[in-house]
């Protein structure tokens, strides 16, 4: 995903606007956006290059907003792609390379220097927990 407001396409950050005003209003779409109306307005019907801190203002309001309709994975989703990639192995071997996957991807992500992601994180410590 993009996350540099610099690298949004004006004409995505267009169709984006006039998505939204079209499911609520223009009035609507410019106070969640930080914009005034009117500005707005013109910058979806006149189709022109809008002024850099207005195209700053919409692309990073669209880049939080793209960001909120990320969907988490759960631990679950990852035990179902292990499902998949573990599926030729014998039952008494798969909770072992399930664990060595855990593993492996924690220290792909560490050493890449990435966070873990949460679900990833929730999964290693489920099998670290000999209660479960």
């Amino acid at each position: 995903m993009v996350t540099d407001h610099r690298a949004v396409p004006v004409e995505t950050l267009r169709e984006f606007a006039r998505d939204r005003a079209e499911l609520t209003s223009v009035r609507q779409v410019a106070a969640e956006a930080g914009l005034g109306r009117t500005t707005l307005r013109n910058f979806l019907t006149r189709g022109t290059t809008p002024h850099p801190r207005v195209r700053r203002i919409l692309a990073l309001w669209y880049l939080g907003e793209k960001a909120k309709e990320q969907t988490p994975f759960l631990p679950e989703d990852y035990i179902s792609a292990f499902d998949i990639l573990l599926d030729g192995l014998p039952d008494d071997h798969r909770a072992r390379a399930a664990a060595v996957l855990v593993e492996r991807l924690v220290a792909m992500y560490a050493s890449a220097g990435v966070e873990i992601p949460p679900a990833l994180a929730e999964l290693r410590e489920r099998d670290a927990d000999p209660a479960r």
